[in-house]
């Protein structure tokens, strides 16, 4: 199987779902040599951070501005690199993917859905915009 995953987060300074990702990267790689994996970046990876093996391939995908990198780049890698599955292992993923490819989405939780008179809107742009 040709299996894509968004690993952006699992690069630079590590939260909760970075090391999420950080530690699931890690343990396909001691679990599965047979699948072929797409490690799909925003930037190099240049502390050596991700696991490397022969089924492991890092593709750095522009530009950095997220929306775009998610929305155009990441299903064009998909296409190009004919994969059968696309992780997105950190609440959001690209609202199309080619065909045949089989979407996993993993969301961390969903406070999100709240109504704004529950849980009223972030300081931060990106958040709100997330949470639409």
């Amino acid at each position: 199987m040709r299996i894509g995953i968004d690993a952006r987060l699992a690069l630079g300074r590590r939260r909760g779902m970075g090391r999420v990702i950080l530690a699931l990267l890690r343990h396909l790689h001691r679990l599965d040599s047979a699948n072929q994996y797409f490690l799909y970046l925003d930037r190099p990876d240049v502390k050596n951070t991700l696991p490397t093996a022969q089924n492991y391939t890092q593709r750095l995908l522009g530009p950095r501005l997220y929306p775009a990198w998610e929305q155009l780049s990441l299903p064009i890698a998909c296409k190009r690199d004919r994969l059968n599955l696309l992780h997105c292992p950190a609440n959001t993923a690209p609202i199309i993917v080619p065909r045949p490819v089989k979407l996993v989405v993993t969301l961390h939780d969903v406070i999100f859905l709240k109504p704004l008179s529950e849980i009223p809107l972030s300081k931060s742009y990106y958040q709100n915009l997330g949470r639409l």
